[in-house]
């Protein structure tokens, strides 16, 4: 994500002190809010993001928390059913 703000900012001509920082915590906050950044502590920590939705059933158990999501995959292929 700091890579698209600082690509980003440059292409905008945004200034380096304020508006970068700005347009990040702008990102950052609109990415959190939607659960995208799924490594990030704050998502993991949600009550919401933090766990797998219903509308992604097809993909994983719901309420599987996402630090076990590694742990499902590799059951998965070690053992394809």
């Amino acid at each position: 994500m700091a890579a698209f703000v600082d690509i980003f900012g440059n292409v905008a001509q945004l200034g380096v002190k304020q508006q970068k920082h700005r347009f990040f915590d702008a990102v950052e906050a609109l990415y959190l809010q939607n659960g995208v950044l799924v490594n990030d502590p704050k998502v993991l920590k949600d009550p919401q993001w933090s766990k797998v939705q219903a509308s992604e059933a097809h993909i994983a158990t719901p309420s599987t928390h996402l630090r076990n999501l590694a742990n499902c995959a590799a059951s998965s292929r070690a053992n394809p059913g």
